[in-house]
């Protein structure tokens, strides 16, 4: 019985993690803007911040501490190169 209840629990706790990673959001900043100027930026969520982050399209300025953008955002999407 216990094993069921600890199974429903993490199964619970698993939905509820991916329901919270739809809403989240994170700023990512323009590459070159200077670090204390005050910055437009665009929010994009989870999903893509783990897709830009892979093919390197964001990446974590170490100066900073701000998520930055190595494209232009404003073109269509296409298909990613391979980083590799």
């Amino acid at each position: 019985m216990t094993r069921l209840f600890s199974g429903c629990v993490a199964i619970l706790a698993g939905l509820g993690l991916i329901a919270v990673s739809f809403v989240r959001a994170f700023p990512v900043y323009d590459e070159d803007l200077p670090a204390d100027e005050t910055a437009f930026y665009e929010e994009i969520g989870e999903f893509q911040l783990v897709e830009d982050s892979t093919f390197s399209g964001v990446r974590l300025s170490k100066l900073t501490g701000r998520l930055i953008t190595t494209y232009d955002r404003t073109q269509p999407k296409g298909r990613p190169a391979c980083p590799t």
